[in-house]
């Protein structure tokens, strides 16, 4: 709770009030940390049982606009834009500072969602629906989500059945594939298996219900005839029989072929 340059944190044993130097722009937390954002740029990291400081008060220099905490991990957006993430661990430091928003914020775009994943990767939100993350392997921000995205794709792709409602226009589409197609990449430059093959499940399954049979023997070519015996944290050909149970009897033909293809493999190996 936060009055007059007070923050009130109250538990079940006692009541603490932390007071700060200026006026309080965001709040956030968890079971371990509460960030207080204010305009004169200044951060305040308490534990929220005790009340006490974890971290001495951090200061951007510009006002907070955003914030957010995700285990040991504090991210803020100022007013310049610029990002600042934090690990307050032990010991505590900085990860990313004063990285700039400016080449995709604008009065027109403004920033809605500001998270971080399980991984401690950053995610932006903007109003136009377009979504990016940090990338500290590339040193840039990487566009996972679009404005043109199909916005039917995600619940498609949970009941495996494909809309009665008129498909996507060729634009759409494109979009869609092209951004999927991305955030396997990511998921690949940042090591996290698991996410990349979500993303390619997604692939596959987006390029099977709108019967795009040469874009997807182009995705289940490359798994199949990887160099690679592990894929996305998973053994090759294992990952391509769960592809393959996705294709299911959605594409047929395709579905025929590789696993013509995968029995020959199989018997190899």
């Amino acid at each position: 709770e936060v009055q007059n340059k007070e923050v009130k944190f109250t538990s079940p044993l006692k009541t603490w009030v932390a007071p700060v130097e200026s006026g309080v722009t965001t709040l956030s937390g968890d079971e371990g940390i509460v960030a207080v954002g204010c305009d004169d740029g200044s951060i305040y990291t308490f534990h929220p049982k005790s009340g006490r400081l974890i971290l001495p008060i951090l200061n951007t220099g510009h006002a907070i606009t955003h914030s957010c905490v995700t285990g040991k991990r504090l991210a803020v957006v100022t007013n310049r834009p610029s990002l600042y993430l934090w690990n307050v661990g032990d010991p505590p430091k900085c990860d990313i500072k004063d990285e700039s928003l400016g080449s995709f914020v604008s009065t027109k775009r403004h920033i809605v969602s500001l998270t971080i994943t399980s991984e401690g990767e950053v995610r932006v939100g903007l109003s136009d629906l377009t979504q990016y993350q940090y990338s500290r392997d590339l040193g840039c921000w990487a566009v996972i989500g679009h404005t043109h995205l199909d916005g039917s794709w995600g619940r498609e792709l949970n009941d495996g059945k494909s809309s009665t409602k008129q498909p996507p226009s060729k634009r759409t589409y494109l979009h869609t594939v092209q951004q999927l197609h991305q955030r396997i990449r990511v998921a690949e430059l940042g090591g996290r298996g698991s996410e990349g093959k979500q993303w390619l499940t997604s692939l596959v399954r987006y390029l099977s219900l709108n019967k795009d049979e040469e874009r997807l023997r182009e995705v289940l070519q490359g798994v199949i005839s990887s160099p690679k015996s592990m894929i996305h944290g998973e053994e090759r050909l294992e990952l391509m029989g769960s592809l393959l149970k996705v294709v299911g009897s959605t594409c047929q033909r395709v579905y025929s072929e590789f696993k013509q293809q995968l029995d020959w493999a199989g018997s190899r190996e």
